[in-house]
């Protein structure tokens, strides 16, 4: 019998939302039994002197993607379980979308070698806006199905294509029902819809939860129709006023999330969701408050209340021990009882056909170029659309600009923060490169990018010209995954994710590393981003966000629903 008692600990009970002075006893693995501290202790029995420190149930993402840090799901567990995160809800879409469901069935095999309690949604929506972009994977009905049968699997993922959900289209209603009749959580992802078409997405989905908001008043109104909802911290900067949120709903159907937006670099540096509880605390939530949505109320929504969530006799003892509530920083985490100090987990062997996913072929140069209208060739400027990034999260906006017309083919503007955006079909080998222009993100010389545009994972590069794109997209090509700064045709610095050509197994400090070396280089270069790597992956290609995106079909307004011309026939 494995047995110790934490002693004369400060127990965050976030179920009564309250700190109180406890004696905790854990047995094989999970909470015993919990006493007024100063009692008795049996003799030759292990103690852990807790006092003056604060013991707190284990943290829980309530909603990420591991892909998205660039990680499997064994160097992920070790990055999250080293600042207090002992739970997280799974959405394994972009994997999926690379090599189909069995991407799923891959990262489950290596989550259950890491301590991290991962539990899996379904992904239901492979490729997430059908008709808008090219997928390798396009994910079948039976493929859904079959997932909603692993006991690892608890869920149906984000319903994001709100199109063919609107329309009702029967693939995906087959989905959603199937869902249902197993009782399963449906997670929703639905931004910037009209109230009444708001109303419907909820209505035919069936979604108990939501995490893609453009601002408070939306997940105002989302949350006074029911739902639950994720609140997001991403490396990006914070997206809405957390703490009005948290008066104006008493913390009720509020979880925190990360979306997987978080970087490597930010988590080993300042924590997962305990970085975000940190933040919370710091607006002006009670810590109890700020913790009970990190904990109890994610476990309640997904029906794991019963296990973990909580410190009450009978449940897993995940807990973590932090030295404060002001600024807290978890400095132990435990899980089934054991102390999670130091440990690396084992990684899994991936198979060939997840280790070789890019197809695509170096472009020439020419095929870069952003041609003048007909009709307009004579002129000599032209207007333009725009991909605006936004500070602070994942919205683009569209945004229109005058640019010189040279001998009919439209040239980036660097002096102006007016660079290109190429993205290349990477799945079958026979994808043209699409162009168009960002403005935003500041790069003086040189190109940067990779193999990650959400979310059908194909190459997207954002470049000063088209000679150091082609390096970009040359290299990526070469180690069949991976993202690469290029300056004058040299590779500068790069991170290779061999892994579907999203993820490497190597560990997070290394990682870490090598993504502050591609930073250092970016900044050098004029670029002030906070997350470079990120506005690849979201901001550019995410057609499933609004308000303007390049996919591998072209220049798509995503509010209107159809794509638009990159230089336009109007008069300049």
């Amino acid at each position: 019998m494995r047995e110790f008692y934490l002693r004369s600990a400060n127990l965050v009970d976030v179920e009564n939302r309250a700190i109180r002075k406890a004696d905790i006893r854990v047995v094989n693995g999970r909470f015993a039994s919990i006493t007024e501290a100063g009692g008795r202790m049996p003799a030759g029995v292990n103690i852990i002197d807790c006092r003056g420190r604060f013991v707190a149930p284990g943290l829980i993402d309530g909603h990420t993607h591991t892909e998205l840090s660039l990680l499997s799901a064994a160097p992920f567990a070790e990055m999250l379980i080293r600042s207090g995160t002992t739970a997280a809800i799974i959405d394994p879409h972009d994997f999926v979308n690379v090599v189909g469901m069995r991407g799923l069935g891959l990262l489950i095999r290596e989550a259950k070698g890491a301590p991290l309690r991962g539990f899996f949604m379904a992904p239901c929506c492979v490729p997430s806006t059908s008709g808008f972009e090219d997928g390798g994977i396009k994910v079948s009905v039976d493929d859904v199905l079959d997932a909603l049968e692993r006991r690892e699997v608890i869920g149906l993922a984000e319903v994001m294509d709100t199109a063919r959900l609107l329309r009702k289209e029967k693939g995906i209603m087959s989905m959603i029902d199937a869902a249902k009749k197993r009782g399963l959580v449906i997670d929703g992802h639905c931004p910037s819809l009209s109230p009444r078409d708001e109303s419907r997405y909820f209505a035919l989905s069936g979604a108990k939860t939501d995490h893609e908001s453009t601002d408070a008043t939306e997940i105002m109104r989302k949350h006074g129709k029911g739902r639950w909802i994720h609140l997001r911290r991403t490396s990006l900067g914070k997206e809405y006023p957390y703490s009005g949120i948290f008066r104006e709903t008493g913390a009720e159907r509020l979880m925190l999330a990360t979306d997987g937006c978080v970087s490597p670099v930010d988590v080993m540096e300042n924590g997962h969701i305990s970085a975000f509880v940190r933040d919370i605390i710091r607006g002006g939530v009670a810590p109890a408050v700020a913790l009970s949505v990190a904990t109890i109320n994610p476990a309640r929504c997904y029906g794991l209340d019963k296990e973990i969530g909580s410190i009450a006799p009978g449940k897993r003892a995940d807990f973590v021990i932090a030295p404060a509530m002001r600024g807290f920083r978890p400095e132990k985490t435990f899980i089934n009882g054991r102390d999670m100090d130091g440990v690396r987990f084992e990684r899994l062997g991936f198979p060939a056909y997840a280790l070789r996913t890019i197809k695509a072929r170096t472009p020439r140069t020419d095929g870069l170029a952003v041609r003048v209208p007909k009709g307009l060739k004579g002129a000599k400027t032209v207007r333009v659309n725009v991909i605006g990034i936004k500070k602070r999260t994942l919205l683009t906006k569209k945004q229109k600009t005058v640019m010189k017309n040279s001998d009919g083919v439209i040239h980036p503007d660097p002096s102006r923060d007016v660079l290109k955006a190429v993205v290349l079909e990477r799945h079958s080998g026979i994808g043209r490169p699409q162009a168009a222009f960002v403005t935003g993100f500041g790069l003086k010389a040189g190109a940067f990018g990779g193999s990650i545009g959400q979310d059908c994972q194909h190459i997207c590069v954002i470049g000063c010209t088209d000679g150091d794109i082609i390096g970009v997209i040359d290299a990526v090509i070469k180690a069949q995954g991976g993202i690469f700064y290029v300056k004058c045709g040299v590779v500068k610095a790069g991170l290779r994710l061999p892994i579907g050509g999203i993820m490497t197994d190597a560990p997070p400090a290394e990682v870490a590393g090598k993504l502050k070396g591609i930073e250092k280089a970016l900044r050098r270069n004029g670029v002030k981003d906070a997350v470079p790597y990120l506005t690849l992956s979201l901001r550019i290609t995410l057609a499933a966000i609004p308000e303007l995106k390049l996919t591998d079909r072209g220049l798509l307004d995503v509010r209107a629903g159809r794509f638009v011309n990159v230089a336009e026939r109007g008069a300049a």
